[in-house]
């Protein structure tokens, strides 16, 4: 019968409802014979165990009414799987005892996990024996058998210090119904770089109600694996076969069995260096100069012997144009800046030496340590966010005014070539016009406050390269200049110009009169037409203008440099001087537009 179908022995002292005698034919087993063991003998039936081989081992009858299982026979053995059976009977079959024997043959007589071929009836209950106590004894073999069988199970479990030097080892022998097993011999074996106390890789104890518990020290680094296996008690028993119909079987104990357990643990003698890093600036400039802070200790509370160094090599990864994702490495083939090494004899927090930033981007730190006879080695990982340095990129912008010297009323812009912008990104250029100013202004840092303005525009800069503003218009005479400014962003600094540059500024002349004039004759002999009150006004101008020119020269010739008088000196004529400027508009070939070097702008013909 399998073991899926048996039910514990207690359990049948209570179900069975059988009434009768055990009840055997002539020379059957219930006859007087030398074959009988330890039992006791009943009208018409024997309960207990027989010497068919000698009483090595006893055995015990399963097939009620057969006959006498006489030592003769072709006997044949098999395994049969009954756990509560074969417990029973090794742990107490030993004992040459009539009342211990004939309980373990009712127990046999009785078992659903044994292959039964009785041809009489089985009594619902122990019969009661003058001079022992049958029932109890039945009683209390199927509560320990149903407590204590098998199958076992070997727990064992590695506790490590927190050092990770040594370990503590417990193991502990269970039955089927989860209850310790005392009393089993147990060996203890090591496999890896480690001992037990006494310096051994094997050891031998006894099971005991609590769990076993030895020491284990490594002898070096590496995994240490622990096996514990335990002598339990049999879970079959041996049925034996006479090969001849009517003759009872009968069943022995199984020779004992064996169970083990393992577990596995890291053990080392050295110690595990940690390093926890953040890099010397979140943002920097490129051009500035990076370190990396270290705080040094060890991993799960190893202890770093005094005296010993251990060498951290720094390494500083980038530019990237993206922040670096984290990952246990760099990626194949990353740019590097360069590697500095630290020494560090113990835990702490240090600097590392510093490497200069050769441009914009991202950068990242990583650690590692090598390992070596006293400690294991660390390797930190890549793209962590305490590591990471942006050198923001920095744009600047050379620019020049469109036109250095025009007319009031007319546009002009600003010519800009941008450089250092990031790439995929954009910036926006803010261009302020200042003026007009009533002269030419000098070079600042920056615009005097209250300093008047035309306006602003905003060039949308998106790659390096030249652009050009959009268009003011300058309203009136005077002198105008550019400045520029970027706003700062995640990925750019800010940027301003200076203010006052020549290449940013434009001069808007007074309108010259006999300029003016010059115009207004020309156009009048070219039509024919008859003079107008402007052109009579234009003339008269143009008379006035030469009329000052002759006083002024007539003034001259009657300064002090050529007479003596009364009158007051005029200005030093070495401080005028002509400057042409450009052609005047619609007039002959050979008029130009000039200006003395005086108070106010003049105009005068010149010939080429």
């Amino acid at each position: 019968m399998s073991g899926g179908g048996r039910t514990r022995l207690a359990g049948v002292l209570g179900v069975l409802a059988v009434v009768g005698a055990l009840v055997l034919g002539p020379g059957s087993a219930a006859g007087a014979s030398p074959l009988r063991g330890p039992g006791t003998p009943l009208p018409g039936t024997w309960l207990g165990s027989y010497a068919t081989f000698g009483g090595t081992p006893w055995v015990w009858c399963i097939d009620a009414g057969r006959a006498l299982p006489e030592p003769d026979h072709p006997w044949t053995s098999s395994s049969v799987r009954a756990p509560d059976v074969a417990y029973a009977v090794a742990a107490h079959g030993g004992r040459a005892e009539p009342e211990q024997h004939a309980a373990l043959s009712y127990l046999v007589h009785t078992s659903p996990d044994l292959p039964h071929d009785a041809v009489a009836a089985v009594p619902p209950r122990p019969p009661d024996v003058p001079g022992m106590d049958l029932p109890g004894r039945v009683a209390a073999l199927a509560e320990e058998a149903a407590r204590l069988a098998g199958p076992y199970a070997v727990a064992v479990d590695v506790a490590p210090d927190a050092d990770g030097r040594a370990a503590l080892v417990t193991a502990s022998v269970t039955s089927a119904a989860g209850h310790p097993v005392a009393g089993r011999q147990l060996v203890a074996e090591l496999a890896g770089p480690a001992t037990w106390d006494d310096g051994s890789s094997r050891l031998e104890a006894t099971s005991a109600a609590e769990p076993s518990a030895w020491r284990v020290s490594a002898t070096g680094d590496g995994e240490v694996t622990v096996t514990v296996e335990a002598a339990v008690p049999p879970v079959d028993v041996q049925l034996f076969d006479p090969g001849r119909p009517g003759v009872q079987r009968v069943v022995a104990a199984a020779p004992p069995g064996t169970a083990s357990g393992s577990a596995a643990v890291n053990l080392r003698t050295s110690f595990v260096p940690r390093v926890t890093t953040r890099t010397s600036a979140a943002v920097a400039a490129p051009g500035a100069v990076l370190t990396d802070v270290l705080d040094v200790a060890t991993l799960d509370a190893t202890t770093w012997p005094p005296g010993v160094p251990v060498v951290v090599v720094s390494t500083l990864w980038g530019p990237f144009g993206e922040p670096p994702a984290e990952a246990d490495s760099a990626p194949e083939g990353a740019p590097v800046v360069g590697r500095v090494t630290t020494d560090v004899d113990g835990p702490g927090t240090v600097g590392t030496a510093g490497l200069r930033l050769p441009g914009p981007g991202y950068y990242v730190w990583t650690e590692e340590i090598a390992p070596d006879a006293h400690q294991t080695g660390w390797t930190g990982r890549f793209g962590l966010a305490a590591e990471t340095t942006l050198a923001r990129w920095q744009p600047s912008v050379l620019t020049r005014t469109s036109d250095a010297v025009t007319v009031a009323g007319a546009e002009v812009r600003d010519h800009l070539t941008v450089s250092g912008v990031r790439p995929g990104a954009s910036v926006v250029v803010e261009s302020t016009l200042w003026g007009p100013f009533t002269g030419q202004p000098a070079e600042a840092e920056e615009p005097s406050d209250g300093a008047p303005t035309v306006g602003t525009v905003q060039t949308v800069v998106d790659a390096d390269g030249t652009w050009t503003t959009d268009a003011l218009v300058v309203p009136s005479p005077g002198w105008y200049v550019w400045t520029e400014t970027i706003a700062g962003d995640d990925h750019h600094a800010p940027w301003s110009s200076t203010f006052g540059r020549v290449a940013e500024t434009t001069h808007v002349p007074v309108p010259d009169v006999e300029a003016r004039a010059s115009r207004l004759v020309p156009e009048l002999a070219r039509t024919g037409a008859e003079p107008t009150a402007t052109a009579g006004a234009g003339a008269g101008l143009l008379l006035l203008g030469g009329g000052l020119v002759a006083g002024t020269r007539r003034r001259r010739r009657a300064s002090p440099r050529h007479r003596a008088g009364p009158e007051a000196p005029l200005p030093d004529v070495t401080r005028v001087g002509w400057v042409p400027e450009r052609p005047l508009p619609g007039q002959p070939d050979g008029w130009v537009r000039g200006s003395l070097r005086s108070e106010r702008p003049w105009t005068r013909a010149v010939s080429r």
